[in-house]
């Protein structure tokens, strides 16, 4: 019996169990569907992912998708390649080609099995970040090693998939050997079933996502502050954590007071639905969005977004042009924006149309994606 032929995807610091994981699982697993479709001779999809349970455990059996577990130190990339390796190897896969998430934990892994363990296959790198930002780089020295990585993973890679035609357009010019091996396709966004419609007489405003200098959380605080020069009928709710977390709320409450600011922390996929049924409109400033899934997100539910202009917000006015308002990297600017939306009592944003336009293209996304991994 010849051996079964897998996509493999290494997500080391992916767990299973957390927040994100049952969402991660459950794209993975659409995408497997198309993947092996009606056609025995497709290949299946196989993921490795961060997981307490024993290393080379399965933890997903299904015909078409596998998920096992590369245990719970995600670090060490060489551990993470010996695993994997072990696991193909006893369960007598063949790999028709790597996938890599992105171009440093899910590449580094795959090198070493394709290079060092000999199981060669193609491979394909995906990008989600837009790493040539200048905004970006300046952020840390990590964020400039980052785009060193980036840069020699492109290398090794036969395919390249970017998020937005706008970041796969600027990393050619950077790069010219990506130019006839990539290809943008977004990431599909997953629809609410329920909507809870804007009816609340307070005014709103939320915060989404991990609280760092990525994010331009002194601009959202400058941003607010310059709106409370002018009106005072708004409240703020913040859900999300990180290293700037504590300054960021202390500020925020200085502000405004205890009374009007509301701290929910880090939030689950199951909590994500009491966030936006609290808001009235998203404010996003970070101008380094690839993607904006929040945006996207808020758009899907009814949500007012006010958001800086970035590869990610662009590419949602695109979209949806009624559904988002784009501001400068200007507090005051973001903030009469801020201003506009409040008063504006009435949304022309068809709900029920934006979810048809996304549920197509999330379709077309998983098909277009697919196709390049046969």
């Amino acid at each position: 019996m010849s051996a079964q032929e897998i996509v493999l995807l290494l997500a080391p610091s992916q767990d299973s169990k957390s927040a994100t994981g049952p969402a991660f699982i459950e794209r993975h697993r659409k995408y497997a569907q198309e993947l092996h479709g009606a056609n025995p001779k497709n290949p299946i999809l196989v993921i490795g992912c961060k997981s307490s349970v024993k290393p080379g455990s399965v933890i997903v059996e299904e015909a078409n998708f596998k998920v096992f577990s590369l245990g719970s130190k995600g670090g060490n990339f060489l551990k993470v390649a010996q695993i994997a390796s072990s696991t193909v190897k006893s369960k007598s896969w063949k790999i028709n080609r790597y996938v890599c998430g992105n171009p440093w934990e899910s590449f580094f892994p795959a090198l070493l099995m394709k290079y060092i363990f000999g199981m060669r296959a193609k491979m394909q790198i995906q990008y989600h970040g837009c790493f040539y930002e200048r905004a970006w780089l300046k952020i840390s020295f990590k964020n400039r090693l980052m785009y060193l990585l980036t840069k020699f993973s492109i290398l090794f890679g036969d395919s390249f998939r970017f998020v937005t035609l706008e970041q796969m357009q600027e990393m050619i010019k950077r790069n010219p050997k990506l130019s006839n091996k990539s290809f943008a396709v977004p990431l599909p966004t997953p629809i609410p079933i329920s909507t809870s419609p804007i009816t609340s007489a307070e005014n709103v405003i939320g915060y989404l996502g991990r609280i760092h200098p990525e994010r331009n959380p002194e601009l959202w605080l400058e941003s607010v502050r310059n709106l409370n020069l002018k009106r005072q009928d708004f409240k703020c709710l913040i859900a999300g954590s990180g290293p700037d977390e504590q300054k960021f709320i202390a500020k925020l409450i200085d502000l405004l007071g205890p009374n009007r600011v509301a701290f929910k922390g880090h939030i689950s996929a199951n909590q994500l639905e009491d966030f936006w049924n609290e808001i009235t409109i998203l404010l996003s400033t970070s101008d380094i969005e690839s993607y904006g899934l929040a945006i996207r997100e808020a758009i899907l539910r009814g949500k007012k977004c006010v958001a800086v202009t970035s590869v990610g917000a662009r590419d949602a006015k695109e979209n949806f042009s009624e559904g988002i308002s784009l501001a400068k990297l200007d507090p005051v600017q973001i903030a009469k924006s801020i201003a506009d939306e409040i008063e504006s009592t009435k949304s022309t944003l068809n709900v029920e149309s934006v979810r048809n336009k996304q549920e197509i293209m999330n379709a077309s996304y998983v098909s277009e994606l697919v196709s390049t991994w046969r």
